[in-house]
């Protein structure tokens, strides 16, 4: 079970990756991307897609351009998690690559709320488009010196934030996402030690194909976790 060592209660998060061994972060550190990189991504992509979307974002609402940005594959300082561990088993599981058959998978799951309570001492779970989650994405956007700081924006430096999608995307909805926002350089796996925030279930290699036909039994399919017509078409072949 992925709930025993904790309160059955309590809210859980869920992340599944199909390497075992692969580090929990956010894209913008797999790709070692520093700040200023950052910042030119996420002000290009700003521009360029301001010219094709029918109905673009606020230029300062960080949060909802960051969950495009993340939802459409550019790296992000965001992390994917998943309320359901069905979900998380369906990531952790679906390949197409016949060499990681022979890898472990894992599950990651992950208390939010305790997060929340270690880094910024509220077990809130924020919605993306918090105040707080918005300080935390905007120095993604530009560059802010010390002297405009304020004491809020000081707060959430250096940390970690569970926040809550509220973004109207119907694969968000049925994959029921949520993501932490990485405002630092710091690992995940390097705060959980000692405040029972985090854990790591590994699917060994041989069990794949087993827990994908159940996972297939149970309705988590391709066309359950992206609902639109190409992936249908996946599921028939």
């Amino acid at each position: 079970t992925l709930i025993s060592p904790v309160n059955e209660k309590e809210h859980l998060w869920f992340r599944g990756q199909k390497n075992a061994e692969w580090h929990l972060i956010p894209g913008i550190q797999r790709c070692k991307i520093d700040n200023v990189r950052e910042r030119e991504l996420t002000n290009d992509f700003r521009i360029r897609a301001s010219r094709v979307m029918e109905k673009a974002p606020n230029k300062n609402d960080f949060p909802s351009w960051m969950a495009h940005m993340q939802h459409h594959g550019l790296p992000t300082r965001m992390l994917d998690w998943s309320e359901s561990p069905l979900i998380a088993a369906f990531f952790a599981l679906d390949t197409k690559y016949e060499k990681e058959e022979v890898e472990d998978a894992a599950i990651w799951v992950l208390r939010p709320g305790k997060l929340n309570k270690s880094e910024i001492n509220d077990e809130h779970i924020y919605p993306l488009d918090s105040g707080t989650a918005a300080r935390m994405l905007q120095t993604a956007f530009k560059e802010k010196a010390d002297r405009d700081k304020t004491d809020k924006d000081k707060e959430v430096e250096d940390k970690i934030l569970a926040c809550y999608s509220v973004q109207n995307d119907l694969r968000m909805y049925s994959q029921q996402s949520c993501f932490t926002i990485h405002n630092t350089q710091r690992e995940l796996t390097e705060i959980i030690d000692a405040e029972n925030i985090l854990y790591k279930y590994v699917i060994p290699a041989g069990a794949r194909q087993h827990i994908r036909d159940e996972l297939k039994i149970l309705g988590i399919t391709t066309k359950f976790i992206y609902p639109d017509l190409d992936h249908i078409v996946h599921d028939i072949l």
